[in-house]
């Protein structure tokens, strides 16, 4: 936040030369489904694995993967912490988190 009034949307780097790893801290394979949310703040094409599946996220976009039925996920991106948000789904019951 500044008095210029210029846009800065880069708050999150990006790495050139060496990926990111990051397991999210929870089992999900006791949710009827999983979705994660991932938002890309820069000006620049974000590219991640998420469980060894490959992902891209346009300059200032959004990306919700449905449906994911997974014990684990692991996040490798050449984005400093590109943290989604999950959503689980048990019966009538919903939980959200920042992971």
């Amino acid at each position: 936040i500044n008095n210029d009034s210029k846009k800065r949307s880069n708050i999150v780097q990006n790495k050139i030369f060496v990926d990111s790893f990051y397991k999210i801290q929870n089992y999900f394979d006791d949710y009827d489904k999983t979705e994660l949310f991932f938002s890309n703040p820069t000006d620049n094409k974000i590219k991640f694995f998420l469980n060894n599946k490959f992902y891209e996220l346009e300059t200032n976009s959004s990306l919700i993967l449905k449906s994911m039925k997974e014990k684990t996920f692991t996040i490798r991106s050449n984005c400093l912490f590109l943290r989604p948000v999950v959503f689980n789904y048990r019966n009538d019951f919903l939980d959200v988190f920042h992971a």
